[in-house]
């Protein structure tokens, strides 16, 4: 198989919560940014990945970065995420992406409820 299913099937296999993966970017503005085979995981897998870049520096993580687009998000992704910014004491910051300038903050009663619950 591809990478990809061989990423999700040894997820599967280890009953994981979440993937982490680093990244080395190559080619096209999406692989520079996050890597090919991490976009490519990132579209096909149904847990939660952390991208960590070739680069990073290993310095203390301060706080944690959801971004977001509007899109419907999985409870469990958001429980899990918060979890981890809970264990670790680090805030979790929201980023809403909009898909096009000026456009509204899309399905923010639905943010609302998944994180105002947290607050």
């Amino acid at each position: 198989g591809n990478f990809e299913d061989a990423v999700a099937h040894l997820a599967e296999k280890a009953n994981a919560d979440f993937v982490v993966m680093g990244t080395k970017g190559s080619s096209g503005l999406k692989d520079k940014l996050i890597g090919s085979n991490a976009a490519s995981v990132l579209k096909s897998i149904k847990l939660p990945v952390f991208a960590i870049p070739t680069n990073y520096d290993k310095a203390l993580i301060n706080q944690i970065c959801f971004s977001y687009d509007g899109a419907a998000v999985d409870q469990n992704d958001i429980e899990l995420m918060l979890e981890v910014g809970k264990q670790h004491d680090l805030p979790v910051k929201v980023l809403h992406v909009r898909l096009k300038e000026g456009s509204p903050i899309q399905n923010w009663p639905e943010l609302e409820k998944l994180f105002g619950q947290h607050k």
